[in-house]
Parts: C-alpha cells; structure tokens; sequence
C-alpha cells in the first residue's frame, strides 16, 4: 500500500463558522475518528494535501500522520472526502485511524493489463463492470490497484472475481459471481443471417402459390366456356 506523510495542526475553531474560517486561511479541515477514542479535530494545509495523495484513489493510501504536539504519528486512512458541489473545493476530510496489526475493510481499484484478443482480433468491445473490489487485510498488504490480464479474453466470455489473483493474506469481500470484465459484439453487428435452408424453402413457397394462381384462372376461364355454350343451347 502507498503511504504518504502529512503535517496537521491541532483544530481548535469548532462548528460551521469555525471550519469556514479554517478554508479562508487555506487549510481543510478534518476529523480523525479511532475506536474507543475521541474524535480529534484536524486541519491540513491544503496545498500538502493535494502533492501528497496526488495519482492515489482516497482508499488506497495510507497516511501517515504527524500532529503539532503529539510526540506519537497516527496512521490512518481516508474515509471520506466531502467536495463543494460547484467549485469541487475540498471542504471536509473524514479520517479512519488504522493499527498496522489489526485488519481493515477497504476497496481497491480494478485495471486492465494487454488488449484482449476478444477486441484486437474479433472486433469486440470491451466491458469493465467492476471497478474496485472490496477486500480485508492488514494495512501493509493493501495493494495500490488490482491488475487483471485480459490479454486472452474472447468475445462473449468474461472474467469474474473469481479469476483474480489475489496476494497471500487477503480476504475478498466482494461477491466472487460478480463480472469484472467482459467482451461484448458491438450493438448493430449482428446481422439477421437466414438458417440453413431457409433460402431454399422460400422459393417453393413462391412457386406454389404462383401455380395456386394459375390454376384458380384456368377454374374461372372453364367456368365462362361452360356456360357459354349453355347459353348457344
């Protein structure tokens, strides 16, 4: 697992005035959250905070923690991250102190490694329907990303959560029926394409009612002699 090193201040303005007040000054406030413990308000410099989770998704790294005077670094984890929905502004963090002995839940981001044969060879498009997978280890064993090779993968098959491979000491808490990827034939390129024997039969068909025609004709023209020459009687 990633792990990146923040300094973070002691937060003492409480409440919504006091976390505004925290923002102008250009720090984020925060909270770390321990079982057993009380909550402890933070704040963040939040240019630090940008360089140092920069390229990492918020559940796959690891913080390591040194708070103004507090001999003891925290490890810990984010949690949440709140985002001001119009300036995409980070406004609040949400922190989960860890123990580097005690197992945790998290979720790990899924890519793909090679082109599948499904799209490079059949013309295929390919499906990533899982995107992160929910597992529990220790902190240490928690992996950056999870690299799945597609390389072999055909149109119509998939790779289920099942197929992964997971390192030793990992737990997967995701539903293994789950489809991770898969190649599907473009929408449009099924063409209706006649089963065998379905072109020889129709021409039949036609015949038959071509000779269906002809004959009901030749019923009607015996029918007008018939009563022509009753009519010369």
């Amino acid at each position: 697992m990633a792990e990146v090193h923040l300094d973070v201040q002691v937060r003492e303005k409480k409440g919504t005035g006091g976390a505004r007040s925290v923002r102008r000054d250009g720090y984020i406030p925060a909270v770390i959250y321990a079982h057993g413990e009380e909550a402890l308000l933070i704040m963040i410099d939040k240019k630090q905070f940008s360089r140092a989770v920069r390229g990492y998704t918020s559940e796959n790294v690891l913080i390591d923690m040194k708070i103004e005077k507090q001999k003891k670094p925290k490890k810990a984890i984010i949690k949440e991250i709140q985002v001001h929905p119009v300036s995409d502004e980070i406004i609040h963090i949400d922190f989960s102190e860890v123990f580097m002995d005690e197992k945790i839940h998290t979720r790990v981001p899924v890519v793909e490694r090679g082109e599948a044969k499904g799209v490079k060879e059949q013309g295929g498009v390919l499906e990533h329907i899982v995107r992160d997978i929910e597992i529990e280890c220790l902190p240490a064993g928690i992996p950056e990303k999870i690299e799945v090779d597609i390389s072999d993968l055909e149109v119509g098959k998939s790779i289920h959560v099942s197929d992964v491979v997971f390192s030793e000491g990992i737990k997967v808490l995701t539903d293994l029926a789950l489809v991770v990827f898969s190649v599907a034939i473009p929408k449009g390129a099924e063409e209706a394409v006649p089963a065998e024997g379905e072109e020889a039969a129709a021409e039949p068909e036609v015949i038959g009612k071509k000779a269906k025609e002809e004959a009901e004709e030749e019923q009607t023209e015996e029918k007008g002699r018939k009563e022509g020459t009753e009519k010369k009687k």
